[in-house]
């Protein structure tokens, strides 16, 4: 009985502070996911980047190119 009573006083104190717990804290996946976001974000930047300079480069030596739509 003692036991049940301490846990429901836990349970009550969880619930009490319930709106300051820190989700991040308690979350990997979370924070896991959010690094995963901002690598791939990172990567695909890094892609865009190079192929950007890649143009410049071309046009800078006088090479054309035609847009092919297919």
């Amino acid at each position: 009985m003692t036991t049940t009573v301490e846990s429901q006083g836990e349970l009550s104190q969880i619930i009490e502070n319930f709106d300051k717990i820190n989700t991040k804290e308690i979350d990997p996946i979370a924070v896991s996911n959010e690094q995963e976001k901002l690598s791939f974000e990172k990567g695909f930047n890094i892609i865009i980047d190079e192929s950007n300079d890649y143009i410049f480069e071309l046009l800078n030596k006088g090479t054309e190119g035609n847009l092919v739509r297919e």
